[in-house]
């Protein structure tokens, strides 16, 4: 326990605590903090409207999935897999978006990226676009994953963290869902689209990042 339960002295006050998970992430468990007023994002703008997922990267996957699973209440939506190196991915929900984390295989607990959510495509393509015209480094896309079913385009941050674009990511039907496991050596299952750059060593080790020594905080239920 990093915190007792206890009113919150962040940004927007509530309730909640602090812990470490199992490969030593502070998580924050929060309620009742006041949200924000803002306005309507309008069709065309570029301008994230919500948080879609993050996905960490673990050298222990199967111990964080269960950690989560038993004490976060996570159910697993997808897992990709390859024939020569196993099972890579995880998919994880909380609620009916097909997920709201996910757990990668990696060499080390990091973040591997955050993920933000667009208006809709045309929205989601001009946010991409104007990265490019800006200069921003792009690691991968833009194209459409087969897990989650959502857009994706992955760009680098000035602090070299992996972000990504976002849209249209799959809501579950949680009563006749049943996990799927895909071989994403299928280039399909990273790109339906088949637009964007391959995806192979290079690209992957630029989401490995540093060692976690941040604060995760977990999705609302």
């Amino acid at each position: 326990m990093v915190s007792e339960p206890g009113a919150l002295q962040t940004p927007g006050g509530g309730y909640g605590f602090r812990f470490f998970d199992n490969e030593g992430r502070t998580v924050e468990i929060s309620s009742d903090v006041a949200v924000r007023q803002h306005r309507k994002i309008e069709e065309g703008e570029s301008i994230p409207v919500r948080l879609s997922h993050v996905v960490i990267n673990s050298a222990d996957p199967d111990s964080t999935r269960a950690f989560y699973e038993k004490h976060l209440a996570f159910a697993l939506s997808d897992t990709l897999m390859h024939p020569r190196m196993g099972e890579m991915m995880w998919f994880m929900r909380v609620n009916n978006w097909h997920h709201s984390m996910a757990i990668a295989r990696g060499p080390h607990p990091s973040l591997h990226h955050a993920s933000f959510e667009m208006r809709g495509i045309d929205e989601y393509m001009r946010g991409t676009g104007r990265l490019l015209r800006a200069g921003v480094e792009k690691i991968w896309g833009p194209g459409r994953h087969l897990a989650g079913n959502n857009t994706f385009s992955y760009f680098l941050d000035p602090h070299g963290n992996t972000v990504e674009y976002t849209t249209e990511l799959e809501q579950i039907d949680e009563d006749n869902w049943h996990p799927h496991m895909y071989d994403f050596s299928d280039p399909a299952v990273s790109d339906q689209w088949g637009t964007a750059n391959a995806m192979n060593e290079f690209v992957a080790k630029r989401s490995f990042n540093d060692p976690d020594k941040g604060l995760f905080v977990a999705p609302p239920v």
